[in-house]
């Protein structure tokens, strides 16, 4: 019998790659690889996806910030899983405001 939890987390990778490849092409990782490099790749972007009741924010996002490095990307965010809603669009989207800087100044 496969793990609950697991079978959850990947429903919500899924869910927010759909969501995702509708404006840029993203892909889901599988598991298994040596390097972990995130769950969740577009162009620019590793993309680390949380589906957890308890929060932790400060240890996930070292995480995805190893996962940046590990995948060679420019970008990194760690998305969470929004209580009581299940719309891909209102998730939480969580990066440094270092991230959020060069992601501004890339734009600008």
């Amino acid at each position: 019998m496969a793990n609950p939890q697991k079978a959850k987390g990947s429903a919500f990778e899924r869910l927010v790659r759909d969501y995702l490849n509708e404006v840029v092409p993203c892909e889901r990782i599988p598991p298994g690889a040596t390097l972990d490099r995130g769950d969740l790749w577009t162009p620019h972007a590793a993309i680390q996806c949380k589906n957890h009741r308890t929060l932790s924010l400060g240890a996930w996002l070292d995480d995805t910030h190893e996962q940046q490095t590990n995948a060679a990307k420019r970008f990194a965010w760690l998305v969470v899983k929004r209580k009581d809603t299940t719309d891909p669009g209102e998730q939480f989207a969580i990066c440094s405001v270092a991230q959020l800087r060069e992601l501004l100044e890339h734009l600008g």
